[in-house]
């Protein structure tokens, strides 16, 4: 603590922020109070925020986060049970444990809180694996090839997918058969990788710099394969499709309307500066507007095109006085909650997957 300068740290660290939040304090009163009380202090200790998660949340979500190194985790832990700390390993240990433990105990949980955990966890992994390859060399091959493996599992249940794709989830389903070349080459290749490694568990053939270079090729490979997969099941989440069902029927005076869902990015797609209506409930109008004005009770800002986000209510209402058609887009399972408002079926001009486009008049 007396070599981290933190007198000194904390006031040049005041000294540049500092300017900053007061600027944003005199325009927005009550600014400050908000950000330091309700967002730390009231994001921790209470659930008003709706991201609650039960304590062991983080364990998983670490698990997945450090995947594919999940594995070598016992062997890390195995090290330090059996060695006795100094200083390095001491801090280390700390800037893994502490924020795992801390935001373990928040009442307001989302996976990014531990993101700082996953550098000092590879460290401690690292060092435990370097430890192991000095005092026997086919240890690490072994530990090693467990990461191949489960890299190749994940494989072969995304090659199999290709093959039956009730087994994959539904947003990547039909792109994965579509690719299926690609997952096919690229499992041969990560089980040749496994079988190198495997065969060498037993001696010590290769030097430190080339395992680093054969893990080191695997696991990019890996990121690889994990980029393709998340570009497939990119278009799922895309408002592209509807933007280009709906952008035919547009005129000046056609309001577009989301009815209890939202896609991100339509308005970017139809090129247009007119607000949508996002139509949906009060909890969820809370993730819109943001925390500043749902939890601390500012009054809904208003965009100079008119509000635009609208409850239940408020769009039957507009449904009844408003002379403007129209374009609704719906999830086919909120299709009976939208009759039941308007009182009954708009004309439907198109379905994109789960999505309807409906039209008044």
């Amino acid at each position: 603590m007396r070599r981290i300068y933190l007198i000194p740290g904390v006031i040049l660290f005041l000294v540049v922020v500092l300017p900053w939040y007061l600027t944003v304090d005199a325009f927005n009163p009550d600014y400050l109070r908000y950000y330091f009380w309700d967002e730390h202090f009231g994001r921790f200790i209470s659930t008003e925020f709706n991201r609650s998660e039960p304590w062991y949340y983080f364990i998983w979500v670490g698990m997945v986060g450090f995947f594919p190194w999940t594995l070598l985790l016992p062997f890390m832990a195995g090290r330090y049970r059996k060695n006795t700390f100094d200083d390095k390993t001491i801090f280390i240990t700390l800037w893994c444990v502490l924020p795992f433990l801390f935001f373990s105990a928040s009442d307001s949980k989302l996976p990014h809180y531990i993101l700082p955990v996953l550098p000092a966890l590879s460290i401690l992994t690292a060092v435990a694996l370097t430890d192991r390859y000095v005092t026997n060399g086919s240890r690490v091959n072994f530990a090693l090839s467990l990461v191949a493996l489960a890299q190749g599992l994940t494989t072969l249940y995304v090659v199999l997918g290709s093959v039956w794709p009730a087994i994959l989830a539904p947003a990547i389903r039909t792109s994965v058969a579509d690719n299926a070349h690609f997952f096919w080459g690229y499992s041969a290749v990560i089980i040749a990788f496994v079988f190198f490694l495997m065969a060498q568990s037993r001696q010590r053939l290769l030097g430190m710099g080339q395992l680093y270079l054969f893990h080191s090729v695997s696991v990019l490979l890996f990121l690889i394969f994990v980029t393709h997969i998340v570009v497939l099941a990119a278009p799922e989440r895309s408002a592209l499709p509807l933007a280009k069902l709906i952008v035919s029927r547009l005129t000046p005076a056609t309001q577009v309307v989301f009815f209890d869902t939202y896609q991100a990015g339509m308005a970017f797609y139809l090129r247009t500066e007119k607000p949508i209506w996002v139509v949906t409930h009060d909890n969820k109008k809370r993730t819109f507007l943001g925390n500043y004005y749902a939890i601390a009770g500012h009054p809904e800002p208003t965009p100079p095109g008119g509000k635009a986000l609208l409850d239940f209510e408020e769009f039957q209402s507009r449904w009844e006085t408003t002379k403007q058609p129209l374009l609704i887009i719906v999830k086919t399972k909120n299709l009976p909650h939208l009759k039941q408002r308007v009182g009954k079926s708009p004309k439907q001009i198109g379905a994109i997957d789960e999505y309807l486009v409906l039209m008044k008049p």
